[in-house]
């Protein structure tokens, strides 16, 4: 189960690399069978500890590698980053309208 959830994991920085400044599993709060944890440098150059487990996604500090107090639960990373970074939002939509240039 933990290397499943290190590979969702890093199935998820993939996805969302190009429009964060940095995104890593962090090396201090262990991944385990309940979850895994990121290290998130929003492109505002704001620091969030995320975690991700079978109920979503979830600020739980200001800085890395540590758990304070945890936000609510979002389904998606998406939807988690789309609430704390305009960026964020802004270089998604860029790159949705350059794969959809693409097409036509």
């Amino acid at each position: 189960m933990v290397q499943q959830w290190f590979n969702e994991g890093a199935a998820v920085i993939a996805d969302i690399k190009a429009h964060v400044n940095r995104m890593e599993i962090s090396e201090k709060l262990k991944t385990n069978k309940e979850g895994v944890y990121f290290n998130l440098e929003t492109k505002e150059a704001e620091k969030y500890c995320i975690e991700m487990s079978v109920a979503g996604f979830r600020i739980c500090a200001n800085s890395f590698d540590t758990i304070a107090e945890c936000s609510n639960y979002f389904e998606t990373i998406y939807s988690l980053l789309d609430s704390i970074s305009t960026l964020y939002r802004q270089s998604f939509g860029n790159a949705l309208i350059d794969k959809l240039n693409q097409i036509e």
